[in-house]
């Protein structure tokens, strides 16, 4: 087989892992799933059991903006990263260094969100009330279990 064959066959498979990966995330990404509306969820419960003011809440929103930015752009080089990495699984032999250095960067871009989600209820922490703490000190026990992702359902076979 020619290089100018394998190429465009390469580049046909990595044109088709793009389009189906984009219609993944379309038709079962978070918008079709309401998680939209599920970031508010979030904010309104903190509001709530924080009893923040007028003021606060413009503050957290302030905090909002950022936190979200920052992890769209590290979900966004988690993504770009995972296609590289299982972009390797298309050749005869998959270089050992190459593979650990993108699950190496993968890893490093979670630690990252972790840091911001931390850095996050940090800020938010800054914007309570001396009479608030009480009841933020109560909403950091359960913030694990509150923000977390929920796990899809697996097939039988998985």
């Amino acid at each position: 087989m020619s290089k100018t064959k394998l190429l465009t066959i390469v580049i046909i498979v990595l044109v088709l892992l793009n389009v189906g990966t984009l219609a993944f995330l379309i038709y079962n990404g978070p918008m079709r799933h309401g998680s939209h509306h599920h970031g508010e969820g979030p904010k309104r419960l903190i509001v709530e059991k924080l009893h923040f003011d007028g003021q606060q809440t413009v503050q957290y929103e302030k905090l909002i903006h950022w936190h979200r930015s920052t992890i769209d752009a590290l979900d966004q080089k988690i993504f770009e990263t995972k296609n590289q990495l299982y972009v390797q699984l298309l050749k005869t032999n998959v270089d050992a260094k190459v593979e650990d250095s993108l699950i190496n960067a993968i890893a490093g871009y979670q630690k990252q969100i972790e840091q911001t989600h931390f850095k996050h209820f940090r800020d938010i922490k800054t914007i309570c009330k001396p009479n608030q703490i009480q009841y933020y000190n109560e909403l950091t026990e359960s913030l694990a279990e509150l923000f977390s992702k929920p796990k899809p359902p697996r097939a039988p076979h998985d």
